[in-house]
């Protein structure tokens, strides 16, 4: 089995345990007032990157995303690596407009570990012209406080909450961008 799919593995089962593995009481601790200290740092670093992204500073939300960062997008193999990650985003929003607007609903923290359960709204159009897209998204993020003590997005897994709203001509250039075939 590759590093990869074992880091994965490994990161799905601590989601599992953190969220499944205690009962109520014990879930009740972990899960606390999001204006709580590290929750509320995680919601900060959640609404930080909305404003980076919204505003196309794709480079400034690098500290915020590990190297070793795993994206699980919706029907695609996951994207692993930063710079794989951050090349693809560069080249999406080199062809759209697009509004991102993601909510968190929980945090999750057990030392140097968090997860974030949320979702997001995004709206795309094709810069080129043509219809956008509206999208509706749950999410779940793993974070790492590094040996800095800062916290780092490790894994991002997303999904479709409800049917995209689109049409033919942009939804083909965003199915490529989100495929790995730009980058074969």
């Amino acid at each position: 089995m590759s590093k990869n799919i074992q880091f994965i593995i490994v990161i799905l089962l601590l989601v599992a345990i953190s969220l499944f593995g205690c009962n109520q009481n014990d879930r009740a601790s972990l899960e606390t007032n999001l204006d709580e200290h590290p929750q509320k740092e995680l919601v900060d670093i959640v609404q930080l990157l909305e404003g980076y992204w919204n505003s196309g500073q794709i480079e400034a939300m690098k500290p915020y995303y590990a190297v070793e960062i795993v994206q699980m997008p919706p029907n695609q193999p996951p994207v692993i690596g930063r710079s794989k990650l951050f090349k693809r985003w560069q080249l999406y929003q080199q062809n759209f407009i697009d509004l991102w607007e993601p909510y968190v609903e929980s945090v999750y923290v057990s030392g140097d570990l968090a997860v974030v359960r949320g979702g997001f709204v995004q709206r795309s159009a094709p810069k080129k012209g043509g219809y956008g897209v509206l999208m509706e998204a749950k999410s779940i993020q793993v974070f790492e406080r590094n040996l800095e003590g800062n916290w780092q997005m490790t894994l991002d897994i997303w999904n479709t909450s409800a049917p995209k709203k689109s049409f033919t001509e942009s939804d083909k250039l965003m199915s490529y961008l989100m495929s790995d075939e730009m980058f074969e």
